[in-house]
């Protein structure tokens, strides 16, 4: 099984206080993939943490859903 971290931000995220969902995707041998959420609608520090530490428990990719989730996530404003 291939694991896939993917960030994106929650839908009742609002500008002045940004939140984010953090999602597990399983992806088996014949593409399918199955989606479990690790974190929702949680800050952006307790999404880091949720990040950390499903990346180190699952050794998988992370993934954003858009470049201005990326940078945000990544420290950039």
């Amino acid at each position: 099984m291939e694991y896939e971290i993917t960030v994106d931000e929650n839908v009742s995220s609002s500008k002045e206080k940004p939140t984010f969902d953090v999602d597990l995707v399983a992806w088996d041998r014949f593409g399918g993939g199955m989606k479990h959420s690790r974190g929702f609608g949680i800050t952006k520090s307790e999404a880091q943490t949720v990040v950390k530490k499903q990346v180190r428990l699952y050794n998988a990719n992370l993934t954003y859903t858009t470049p201005e989730i990326e940078q945000f996530f990544s420290g950039g404003e």
